[in-house]
């Protein structure tokens, strides 16, 4: 099996950028505190009312009810107490109420605790200020959706700088993101590609994403969105999937190669994700079960779509291709962590976030490769507008644009500038003795030897049949007269071979100035086309020189 150049470019790609996004996952802080925080105990964990419980060997970790119901979970510090520990720390997404109470004796009824909150919040840790006379507390947790949950108790300093630590990468995450979408917008604006109109809401909510996610809003002290904050998130999550996916199918154009899959595989699921982003404010844990699942359906059906269109080159497919990948993979590790399949990870933690990043930059190079590529093609389509097809030539229409040019700055610098007429002596007896064909060629022959005899600031162009027109930019008549006098001599001593045949070939020319008597510049191309007259009437192969 032969794999071709660009094919393993673009899987070389894929693997440098996985192995780039995994290595920033590397460097992010632990879930666990194993670099951020050295000194830290994990209390035994006994859950006191009915509730799923995750047990691994020298570890408890718990899954809460969500539905804004209380769940209890006994913690003991006994094995904990040689260490100089001054917080319990909670790590817990989206919790709406966190109380302490004493244990009792069964049936007492237990009394509250309180515990001063340490005031630094942070994405996912809750840090309370541990009372060092306690062995024993109950937490009672309320929580809006079904989330993880796990117990530690670290040293207040330790904690801190690792809290801080965390919210540094998110500020980093969150600026990216803002600068990205930013400057897209500045492109948007200034070319108004429609592509970027789907575009942009799928960076911004990736952003505010981002910003709600993790908890980092708790920073501004935004206690009003605590509120609201779990199910609003999940809404702006299922929002970025949609706009993702609307983006995906109108860069690509999925709709056109397969438009029935594309609706029912891709646009359906995607509403379907919104709508239970709607559903999410009301019954989040319904709508977080659908809203992962449906992003993770159209994550995993999109990937298999894209590679086809690898081979039909489309516009920079390459960039979506690799984006794709790595954003499939964090989607994997965040649903399957959210339905319960694996555990809390770095990956799972930042993975989203970090290839959403990834996916951002790819996408946003997608788009200006896109745009380059047209910009490009456009200019093809515009030159061959202003181009003879078959000398390659300048052809009339390019003609009038640059001598309109060459006139206006002649006249602006109040200098002067020639112009002339080429007409091909007897090129009528070339065609009927031996054909179109033969003609064409003699055309093009002629049409090169021109181009080599002028210089680089003059303008060639055919004129029209076999007629071809001049314009020397900045160039006084004399020395016109000699650049004239060269082509003569060139087209006079070297044969054309037509048909194998040798032909002698002579060209009549029409020589002008381009003044600024001139009204503009069809007064000077008309008065070189009466020169060019003067000089088939009177003999041809010569120069006809007129001044105005």
């Amino acid at each position: 099996m032969v794999v071709s150049r660009k094919a393993f470019v673009i899987w070389l790609e894929l693997l440098l950028v996985v192995g780039l996004f995994f290595s920033v996952i590397r460097l992010m802080p632990d879930s666990f505190f194993e670099r951020e925080v050295e000194n830290y105990c994990e209390p035994k964990a006994e859950q006191i009312n009915a509730l799923q419980t995750v047990k691994e060997e020298n570890k408890s970790q718990f899954k809460t009810s969500g539905n804004n119901q209380f769940d209890q979970y006994l913690l003991t510090f006994e094995h904990c107490s040689s260490k100089d520990y001054e917080l319990i720390v909670i790590e817990l997404l989206y919790f709406k109420a966190i109380k302490f109470m004493t244990p009792g004796k069964p049936g007492d009824e237990k009394s509250e605790i309180d515990l001063k909150v340490v005031n630094y919040p942070s994405s996912r840790f809750q840090a309370y200020q541990l009372d060092s006379q306690l062995d024993k507390i109950v937490v009672e947790v309320r929580t809006k959706v079904s989330s993880r949950i796990s117990f530690y108790l670290v040293n207040q300093a330790e904690f801190i700088q690792s809290n801080h630590n965390a919210v540094v990468y998110y500020a980093i995450l969150f600026s990216a993101f803002i600068t990205i979408a930013i400057f897209n917008s500045l492109i948007y604006f200034r070319s108004g590609d429609s592509d970027y109109a789907a575009y942009l809401p799928f960076l911004f909510l990736n952003a505010i994403f981002i910003f709600l996610s993790e908890g980092v809003y708790r920073y501004l002290n935004w206690e009003w969105f605590d509120q609201l904050g779990a199910a609003v998130t999940w809404l702006i999550a299922a929002s970025s999937v949609f706009f993702a996916n609307r983006f995906i199918i109108r860069f690509t154009q999925l709709d056109l190669y397969y438009p029935k899959l594309t609706l029912w595989a891709l646009k359906v699921p995607a509403r379907l994700c919104i709508s239970f982003g709607v559903i999410a404010l009301f019954h989040i844990n319904i709508g977080l079960v659908v809203i992962q699942l449906m992003s993770l359906w159209l994550s995993i059906v999109t990937f298999p779509m894209l590679i086809p269109l690898l081979k039909k080159q489309v516009f920079s497919i390459e960039y979506v291709f690799v984006a794709w990948s790595i954003i499939l993979l964090a989607i994997i590790a965040r649903v399957s962590y959210g339905l319960g399949v694996s555990e809390l990870s770095n990956l799972v933690i930042y993975g989203v976030a970090v290839a959403s990043l990834f996916e951002s930059l790819l996408l946003s190079l997608a788009l200006g490769d896109k745009l380059v590529q047209f910009k490009k093609r456009e200019t093809r389509l515009y030159e061959r507008t202003l181009t003879d097809e078959l000398t390659q030539l300048n052809n009339l229409r390019a003609l009038k644009e640059e001598g309109g040019k060459v006139f206006e700055m002649s006249k602006t610098m109040n200098s002067e500038s020639a112009l002339a007429m080429v007409d091909i002596d007897h090129f009528k007896q070339v065609n009927d003795n031996f054909g179109h064909l033969a003609g064409d060629k003699v055309l093009q022959a002629v049409s090169m030897r021109l181009k080599h005899a002028l210089r680089e600031q003059d303008i060639l162009g055919r004129y029209g049949g076999e007629e071809y027109l001049i314009i020397m930019p900045q160039t006084p008549l004399k020395d016109a007269q000699k650049i004239m006098a060269r082509i003569l001599n060139k087209i006079n001593q070297q044969e054309f071979v037509i048909e194998k045949q040798l032909l002698n070939l002579t060209v009549s020319i029409g020589l002008t100035a381009i003044t600024i008597d001139d009204n503009n510049i069809e007064e000077s191309i008309s008065r070189a086309d009466r020169a060019l007259y003067k000089a088939k009437s009177s003999g041809r192969n010569q120069i006809i020189s007129v001044e105005n």
